[in-house]
């Protein structure tokens, strides 16, 4: 049940440097991505990458891997881009470097702004925590999962709920 985020063939992309933005320079439709470590109930770990609308609070996207990296993440894109169109800005944590370079590319692409949340200003990551600390506390902590495709099935569920239950000020 519900749609699950498949990996699309590696693309190429090109290493150049990355010159994200701070996010206070991004105006319009904003999307914020972030992660999480899981476990599944054998103890593999595994990386979770969610992509949440900063306007509407709603979870756009949820998916589950071995790890966490810029092909990854551009394929959940692709999908939402697919799905919804594209925001004029993303927002990363600053710590989301290792995967920079291709999330960089993948947006001087497609002409979105790529903007590295503040930490000292922590009204630009309240939205994403606020998620964050949401998805931990009601999923994580509440299920365990036996396979990623088991994870993937009910975080997809649990993200309908969520942006439909959700009450945010």
């Amino acid at each position: 049940m519900g749609t699950t985020l498949g990996f699309i063939e590696k693309q190429a992309l090109i290493n150049k440097p990355a010159h994200p933005v701070d996010a206070s320079e991004c105006v319009g439709h904003e999307w914020a991505i972030g992660g999480t470590n899981a476990s599944l109930e054998c103890g593999q770990r595994h990386h979770a990458l969610y992509v949440v609308d900063i306007s509407t609070h709603n979870c756009l996207a949820i998916d589950a891997g071995l790890s966490l990296s810029a092909e990854g993440i551009i394929n959940v894109l692709d999908q939402l881009k697919l799905e919804r169109g594209l925001p004029t800005c993303i927002h990363v944590d600053k710590s989301s470097g290792s995967f920079s370079n291709g999330l960089q590319n993948w947006c001087d692409e497609h002409n979105v702004k790529l903007g590295y949340i503040n930490n000292i200003k922590p009204s630009q990551g309240a939205r994403i925590e606020r998620f964050h600390h949401s998805f931990e506390a009601e999923f994580l902590s509440a299920s365990s999962f036996l396979t990623l495709e088991q994870f993937r099935e009910l975080a997809s569920i649990w993200r309908m709920n969520y942006n439909k239950w959700a009450s945010f000020d």
